[in-house]
């Protein structure tokens, strides 16, 4: 019996692993929750840390 691919579709899934800045996220959370300091959301660093790195990579010489 011989099968015929009609469509093939790939999608993206942005992994954990070797995203720029994660690592760095979880430290500080980390930090946060250990210090009792004010709580943050997750996503909020994230995107924060995602700005900046855009803002940086934007003005580099």
């Amino acid at each position: 019996m011989n099968a015929t691919i009609q469509t093939l579709a790939f999608i993206f899934v942005p992994g954990y692993s070797g995203v720029m800045g994660n690592e760095r996220v979880d430290a500080l959370m980390s930090n946060a929750a250990i210090e009792n300091g004010p709580s943050m959301d997750k996503r909020y660093v994230i995107n924060a840390l995602r700005r900046d790195t855009i803002r940086r990579f934007q003005q580099r010489k």
